[in-house]
């Protein structure tokens, strides 16, 4: 009777087939009554594993090759089960084999080890997990309901301040208006004193009219004269209200900002994608969100690496810049005819041309502002920050507190802080120059050495989630970041750039690097 068929507590002993079998031996396959085990445990020439009739293993398979066998072993090269016929052939010739009997009981101990760690170890520690987040979900409830109670106590106290100025400019318009009434009411006093006295005289005149006294009205004087001229016009003194433009991103600065809390570097950053986007070179990289970014590439077209879609310039040339808007919209500088344009839904709208500077760097404020590095065509080779609202200009940068500019002849990249700081690379110079809201210096980064034989070069610069400044050096093929207020805090250097020449961080905070015909995709935090 074949051992792996029938019912296993009818299966003879293999020795005697006379007796059920009782106990196996997993290493010969053979089934053992009570009277056998000592006979079959008295050959020595194996090291017999004798289990109850229960635990066996009654159906090793037959083999895949010569299916009147059945498997008895394992070859660890192919990682299958074979037959004593298999070995001989040269499918298996040197490979390394294993009884199949032991190697299934090892496998079974390693079963049998890996539910243990399942039940004792791994499957608590999640447990413990999952019982952990209903309470992580209740403090970052209770943290995001302290954080919105602070931003109301902080409206509150602005709003006190502004009701606060209001009482005040009120108390002003009060005490005018009291010291206008004392003078108006003291006016009136006077105005009506003199008309009592005019009635006087006129009666009086009435009367002497009428006596026809000869000797009275011959003596008669004239006091038409004295009231001939009216007294001055009372001069109240008046106030008029200045209302001043309320600039958002000056409340927002006022107001304070909402960020992330810290995150933790990875000791390694690593690029997560390296997309090929143009046969030859691409420069300007821009992006929003996650979902792509946008390159200027050779043919003068702006791409959308995603979806391949492309846009071409108005004038067909390449554009010196480009930058996303909050809306998604596109802003692009020409210098060859110094313009500043904005396609939407790929319609293009001129927003700007000047006449005596060339725009070259732009980027958009989160107020939907644009910043416009400048040049001028002087002999001098000025350079200037303008702000625009629109096509209106409103803020013009161009000299430091010494009446000095504030960066060399080689301004470059330009992008807006958290903070509402403006950064920009001063490439003549290799700094980058920090500049607050309202244009003043706020501080100045040299680098730090990369390579000792090598000067920080920024020639890209932008920020991350956490207001972090991070700089692209070209000439270390590396990123330095800073805090934002300009504290050193890491480099990348791993990442194998060869000619960068644009970066851009995206809403997740992965690293977009302009690289040759490429881009490439860094992740840096944890």
């Amino acid at each position: 009777m074949d051992p792996s068929c029938g019912n296993r507590d009818n299966v003879k002993c293999t020795l005697c087939r006379r007796d059920v079998a009782s106990m196996y031996c997993n290493v010969c396959i053979t089934y053992l009554c009570k009277n056998c085990v000592e006979k079959h445990l008295f050959d020595k020439t194996k090291e017999h594993s004798v289990v109850s009739s229960t635990q066996s293993i009654s159906t090793f398979p037959m083999c895949s090759k010569h299916p009147t066998k059945r498997c008895e072993l394992q070859c660890e090269q192919c990682d299958n089960l074979i037959c004593t016929l298999c070995v001989a052939s040269k499918i298996h010739k040197h490979h390394d084999v294993n009884d199949l009997a032991i190697f299934y009981e090892n496998k079974l101990a390693d079963l049998k080890l890996d539910i243990q760690e399942f039940e004792n170890s791994i499957y608590p520690k999640y447990q413990e997990t999952m019982s952990d987040i209903p309470a992580r979900k209740a403090e970052m409830i209770e943290h995001s309901q302290a954080l919105k109670a602070n931003l109301k106590k902080q409206g509150r106290l602005l709003h006190r301040e502004i009701d606060t100025i209001i009482e005040k400019m009120q108390s002003e318009i009060d005490y005018m208006d009291a010291q206008n009434i004392a003078a108006i009411e003291k006016h009136k006093g006077v105005i009506n004193s003199t008309i009592n006295e005019i009635c006087k005289v006129i009666q009086d005149l009435k009367k002497l009219l009428d006596s026809n006294d000869v000797s009275f009205i011959c003596k008669y004087k004239s006091r038409n004269e004295k009231f001939r001229k009216l007294p001055p016009k009372l001069a109240v003194s008046s106030l008029k209200f200045e209302p001043r433009i309320i600039h958002s991103d000056k409340l927002r600065e006022l107001f304070g900002f909402i960020s992330p809390s810290d995150r933790e570097f990875l000791s390694v950053p690593f690029i997560g994608a390296n997309v090929i986007t143009d046969p030859t070179n691409s420069t300007s990289v821009s992006c929003q969100n996650n979902e792509g970014f946008w390159t200027i590439c050779s043919d003068n077209s702006i791409r959308f690496q995603t979806v391949g879609r492309s846009i071409c310039t108005k004038t067909g040339k390449r554009p010196a810049d480009i930058a996303l808007t909050r809306y998604g919209d596109i802003v692009n500088t020409d210098l060859s005819d110094r313009s500043i344009t904005i396609v939407t839904n790929s319609k293009t709208q001129l927003l700007v041309r000047l006449k005596e500077w060339w725009p070259v760097y732009v980027c958009s404020t989160s107020s939907g502002d644009l910043l416009v590095t400048m040049k001028s065509g002087s002999y001098e080779r000025r350079n200037k920050i303008v702000r625009y609202n629109g096509s209106t200009e409103t803020q013009n940068i161009q000299w430091d507190e010494k009446g000095e500019h504030f960066t060399d002849s080689g301004i470059g990249k330009l992008i807006e802080n958290r903070n509402l700081d403006i950064c920009v690379v001063d490439r003549s110079a290799g700094k980058v120059v920090v500049l607050n809201t309202d244009g003043k210096l706020r501080f100045r980064y040299s680098g730090r050495s990369v390579h000792k034989d090598k000067q920080f070069m920024p020639i890209g610069i932008t920020t991350d989630s956490l207001g972090r400044i991070l700089a692209l050096d070209f000439a270390s093929k590396s990123i330095h970041i800073l805090d934002q207020d300009g504290n050193f805090l890491r480099f990348i250097d791993n990442c194998s750039l060869e000619n960068p020449s644009s970066i851009c961080v995206d809403s997740n905070d992965n690293i977009y690097v302009s690289d040759v015909n490429r881009v490439k995709k860094i992740q840096y935090y944890k």
